[in-house]
C-alpha cells in the first residue's frame, strides 16, 4: 500500500489522511459488545529490575521485603505528552501500512443499538503521538454532553518510550487501553457510576475513511463514552489557594474513593492528580471527588492471579472496606499529593502514620488493616518522590 511521503519515508502531513482522522466534527457510532478483548491479558507489575512482583493476600503488589507495596499505584509510566515536541513522533509508510493491515480485535454490535451521530464540539486532549485523545461531544439523542476517549492507534507513538530504538504495537497498546477501560467501567458503573467515577455510556466503534492513492480505505475506531464531569483535573488546582481544612478534605476524599473503586472489585493502578477530577460547590467546598483513567487498571474477579503467582492464595474479600491504612502507611500519599497535606506534618511520615491511624483504626465503615504497622520511629522531614 503506497502513502504521500517525504524524501525520507516520513508521512507527509499536509497530504496524508491522517492529519484529518480526527477533524471531522461528525463521526457515525455502532456499539459493539463492552469487553471485545480479555483485560486479565496484561502483564505482571514488575519491580525496578524489571522482576515480576508477588501480591499480598488482597492481591496488591508486594516489595521484595514483605512490606506492601503502597507506592505501586503512585507509579506514573511514560506520558507522552511530556516528550516536549510539537509534532510528536513521525508516522513512516511501513507503521501507517502496518496499522491498516491489523484492524482492532472484532466484536459484537448489540442487536438493540442502531448507529449513533457524535459531533465534537471541544477537545480535552488531541495530540499525535499522545495516546488516547479526550473530545467532549454531543451524541445523537442525548441532551446532555459527554466525555469521548477514542482509541486510535495512528495517535499512539510508534517508538518505545522506555526503549527508544524498538518499535511499538500501537494497535495492540491501543486494544489494551481499551479493552482494561471498557472492563473497569462496566464493572464499576453500577456500584459508583455517576459519583466516584464518571457514568458510563457504554463502548463505540466508528468508521473512518481514509482516501489513499490506490483506494479508500475504512479503518475501525474504538472508543468509550462516559459522564463529562463539570471540575478540574487536581492538577489544576493551587493547594495555596485553599485552607489547610479544604486541602486535607480533598485528599481523605481521594483515598476514599480509592478504597470503594477497590472494593468494588477494580485496581486502578495509576493513582494520581491528574487523574483524580474535583467538583467544587464553592472556592473553597469540596462537591465531588471522581476517578478516571482506567487503562491500567486490573478487574479482579477477572484476573489470573492464580496463573501469574502459583502457590500465593488470594485472601476472601472483606465485609467492609478496605483500610486506607494498608495503602498509605509506608508513605506514598506524600508523593501523589504531599502538597495537599498539613505543613506543620513537614513530610515526617510519622505525623501521616499518626493520622491515618486515628481516622481508620477503629472505623465502623472501613475494615481493620491487614498489614503489620510499622511506625516510623525518626520522626524526621523525608524527601518524597512526586508523582
Amino acid at each position: 500500500m503506497n502513502s504521500p511521503t517525504d524524501e525520507e519515508g516520513h508521512a507527509n502531513p499536509e497530504k496524508s489522511p491522517l492529519s484529518a482522522s480526527l477533524l471531522s466534527k461528525k463521526a457515525h457510532l455502532d456499539h459493539p459488545i463492552p469487553g471485545l478483548t480479555d483485560p486479565a491479558t496484561q502483564e505482571a507489575p514488575r519491580d525496578i529490575d524489571d522482576k515480576p512482583l508477588e501480591k499480598d493476600s488482597e492481591g496488591q503488589p508486594v516489595s521484595q521485603n514483605g512490606d506492601s507495596d503502597s507506592s505501586s499505584d503512585a507509579y506514573i509510566p511514560p506520558d507522552y505528552d511530556d516528550d516536549g515536541s510539537e509534532l510528536g513522533s513521525p508516522v513512516y509508510v511501513e507503521d501507517l501500512d502496518e496499522e491498516l493491515d491489523r484492524p482492532p480485535i472484532g466484536g459484537e454490535t448489540a442487536a438493540d443499538e442502531k448507529a449513533r451521530a457524535l459531533e465534537i464540539v471541544d477537545e480535552v486532549r488531541v495530540k499525535d503521538d499522545g495516546g488516547a485523545q479526550i473530545v467532549v461531544c454531543r451524541v445523537s439523542g442525548e441532551k446532555d454532553e459527554v466525555v469521548a476517549k477514542i482509541y486510535d492507534p495512528l495517535y499512539y507513538g510508534f517508538a518505545d518510550r522506555m526503549w527508544s530504538d524498538r518499535p511499538r504495537d500501537v494497535t495492540y497498546q491501543a486494544d489494551m487501553d481499551y479493552a482494561r477501560e471498557v472492563a473497569a467501567y462496566s464493572e464499576l458503573d453500577s456500584q459508583l457510576g455517576g459519583t466516584d467515577i464518571p457514568k458510563y455510556h457504554g463502548s463505540w466503534t466508528f468508521q473512518l475513511p481514509l482516501d489513499l492513492p490506490d483506494g479508500q480505505k475504512t479503518r475501525h475506531v474504538r472508543l468509550v463514552l462516559m459522564e463529562h464531569i463539570k471540575g478540574r483535573p487536581m492538577t489544576d488546582l493551587e493547594p495555596e489557594s485553599f485552607p489547610e481544612p479544604t486541602r486535607l478534605e480533598l485528599v481523605t476524599r481521594m483515598i476514599e474513593v480509592v478504597a470503594r473503586v477497590q472494593f468494588a472489585g477494580v485496581r486502578h493502578g495509576d493513582i494520581s492528580q491528574r487523574n483524580v477530577m474535583v467538583c467544587l460547590a464553592e472556592p473553597d467546598v469540596v462537591e465531588r471527588v471522581a476517578l478516571i483513567d482506567f487503562n491500567f487498571a486490573v478487574v479482579s474477579r477477572l484476573d489470573n492471579f492464580e496463573e501469574q503467582f502459583r502457590g500465593l492464595e488470594r485472601g476472601p474479600k472483606p465485609d467492609k472496606l478496605p483500610s486506607p491504612i494498608d495503602r498509605w502507611w509506608g508513605g506514598a500519599l506524600y508523593g501523589v499529593a504531599g502538597e495537599w497535606l498539613p505543613k506543620s506534618w513537614e513530610l515526617r511520615l510519622r505525623a501521616l502514620q499518626e493520622w491515618l491511624y486515628e481516622r481508620y483504626s477503629n472505623s465502623d465503615e472501613y475494615a481493620p488493616p491487614t498489614r503489620a504497622l510499622k511506625w516510623d520511629q525518626e520522626n524526621l522531614p523525608r524527601s518524597w518522590i512526586g508523582t
